[in-house]
């Protein structure tokens, strides 16, 4: 009978999350922490790897972060 009250009270737990989570996305808030660069800067920092200015790991110096991050940063937005 716990069970069943456990299991019940869980499904509600996650309807009012998904709830929230689609009223979030309407309003234009999405989930996930903000990124580190604004558009501008992301912009500029795969316009210098792309133009053969710098590799991959000199925007991952400049901006302190991990190789693996500004790898993933130059992707195309279609991809992701």
């Amino acid at each position: 009978m716990l069970q069943l009250f456990g299991e019940f009270e869980w499904e509600m737990i996650r309807e009012r999350t998904r709830v929230g989570l689609k009223t979030a996305r309407v309003q234009g808030q999405g989930g996930g922490r903000q990124s580190i660069f604004s558009s501008q800067r992301l912009a500029e920092l795969v316009r210098s790897v792309q133009e053969a200015r710098c590799n991959t790991a000199a925007p991952a110096r400049w901006s302190q972060i991990h190789l693996t991050t500004a790898s993933r940063l130059m992707v195309p937005q279609t991809y992701r």
